[in-house]
């Protein structure tokens, strides 16, 4: 482990943090550079420097009644070497002084970091919806520092993947990602019912029937198309039988590029 040094970022730390914020968009939060500002006005973002280079950040709320962790995030080729251990153990001291009740945080169930918050004592006391964007549970953590007189509810965190289906089948709808609460919630369960209705239809347009199509011909194969739909055309193509004047029927659906999705 190099020499590292933690204390609150300063004016000249925002384009690193942005830079890092949003090299890592698919595992944190998005906060804007005006909020970073602000919060470096109130030393509530803890900088780790190693050999005088900054290497990560932790961004906190305030200390009372509890703390809770906004973003916390280390250059990917410094990760594992203990120095995101080091900016927690760091907070921690600052909220033991403090008299803080607890830490929390939120971490995507998709996230690797949530081995790294239980390994550093945190429990999962809740599990809650995720964003529409990536429909995947958040994982809510929490560190006790204070005696309680009722333990921390723990549960196995959630392990589900992200799944981005839904929301490439939003259609025209359109949100903000600075949504939240009760309307987050309203335009995630508008955004599902769009992609339902949209499968619908997908659904519909890929339901074929399968009835058989006998055809007679005695003069060799022929093709008949049977129906044109939007997303394919069922096509039956006849065989002569040599020993019937009836053809036998092969069909078969193609998708516009000549794909066979469906064949008897």
């Amino acid at each position: 482990m190099m020499d590292m040094i933690i204390a609150p970022a300063v004016g000249s730390d925002l384009t690193f943090i942005d830079h890092l914020q949003r090299r890592n968009a698919e595992e944190l939060a998005f906060y804007p550079n005006s909020c970073f500002e602000r919060e470096v006005q109130n030393q509530r973002i803890l900088l780790a420097r190693v050999n005088g280079e900054p290497a990560g950040y932790l961004y906190h709320g305030a200390l009372l009644p509890r703390c809770k962790v906004h973003q916390a995030c280390i250059e990917y080729d410094l990760r594992g070497q203990l120095y995101g251990s080091a900016l927690v153990r760091f907070l921690r001291a600052i909220c033991d002084e403090a008299g803080s009740e607890s830490i929390t945080l939120r971490c995507g169930s998709d996230i690797s970091a949530n081995s790294f918050w239980s390994a550093m004592g945190f429990v999962c006391e809740h599990i809650a919806q995720g964003g529409v964007r990536r429909m995947r549970d958040i994982n809510c953590w929490r560190l006790d520092l204070q005696p309680t007189l009722f333990a921390a509810h723990s549960m196995d965190p959630s392990a589900k993947k992200a799944d981005a289906s839904v929301w490439r089948r939003r259609g025209a709808l359109a949100g903000s990602r600075f949504m939240r609460g009760a309307g987050m919630n309203a335009y995630r369960d508008a955004v599902i019912d769009a992609g339902k209705s949209s499968q619908a239809q997908g659904d519909r347009q890929m339901t074929y029937t399968h009835q058989a199509h006998m055809i007679t011909n005695f003069g060799g194969t022929t093709f008949k198309k049977a129906s044109s739909l939007e997303d394919g055309i069922v096509k039956a193509r006849a065989h002569k039988n040599p020993t019937s004047k009836i053809t036998i029927v092969r069909r078969w659906v193609t998708d516009t590029k000549g794909n066979i999705l469906w064949e008897e």
